[in-house]
């Protein structure tokens, strides 16, 4: 499901292709007109963040994909983003959203021009970190190497998996006051989080949601590291949602 309740009464689904009975139907059997039948259920959510108090708030939310996982979770970009537009209804509650996104090649990276559009429109509240696996001869974006900082990048795109060091990259950025925010100089992401001077990003958590979809183990994997007490990423298990389809 891509769509938010806004597009209601339409929705929005992405579909691969595969030999799954449902996804096969889908593409082999249905028809323009055909009657479906939809059953709605599990926990895996976004709530819209109401301010808690009068004074500017700050919320970090990290989304983690793994190929056709980024399905619910570009959903929940797209309503951020309608928050973000309607401030209006949380004009006390500013969101910093990172995606870390990963698939086989750049081909499998599903909606990159919408999601480069975000990150574009919104420099602030939206920061994409892409990487593939296992990338062809027809992936045209440039990869970066480890330590590479090219100002003149639109994607952020690196090769391999989801590492800890991109982890590391992506709860930088959500601490990152916003003066710092267009800068290309590292931040210590354990001094950011542990600071309280004042700014509401900085309240000793590294991020106040995190939503993770992807295959077998990936949920497991990130909620490892990430709610580890030796790390320095400081989520809490209660914060971190995972969605498994299998």
């Amino acid at each position: 499901l891509t769509s938010i309740p806004r597009d209601l009464p339409t929705i929005d689904l992405a579909v691969k292709v595969s030999r799954h009975q449902v996804a096969q139907h889908v593409y082999e059997t249905s028809c323009v007109g055909d009657r479906v039948r939809i059953r709605v259920g599990g926990n895996f959510v976004y709530h819209r963040e109401e301010a808690s108090t009068s004074e500017k708030q700050v919320k970090r939310i990290l989304l983690i994909a793994g190929g056709v996982g980024i399905n619910p979770l570009f959903g929940m970009m797209r309503q951020i983003h309608s928050d973000v537009l309607l401030s209006a209804k949380a004009e006390n509650v500013s969101y910093r959203v990172a995606l870390l996104y990963s698939a086989s090649c750049e081909e499998e990276l599903l909606f990159m021009p919408e999601l480069r559009d975000l990150s574009n429109e919104f420099p602030h509240n939206f920061q994409n970190f892409f990487t593939i696996t296992r990338p062809t001869r027809d992936d045209t974006s440039t990869c970066l190497g480890e330590g590479s900082n090219s100002k003149k990048r639109t994607v952020d795109m690196h090769r391999g998996r989801i590492t800890p060091d991109l982890l590391q990259k992506s709860m930088e950025w959500l601490n990152r006051d916003n003066t710092a925010l267009n800068s290309h100089h590292d931040v210590d992401v354990k001094q950011a989080i542990a600071q309280d001077d004042g700014d509401p990003v900085r309240d000793g958590k590294g991020a106040d949601a995190v939503y993770i979809c992807g295959p077998p183990g990936m949920a497991e994997n990130y909620l490892s590291q990430l709610c580890s007490r030796d790390d320095c990423f400081k989520v809490d298990n209660a914060d971190v949602h995972f969605e498994q389809w299998w």
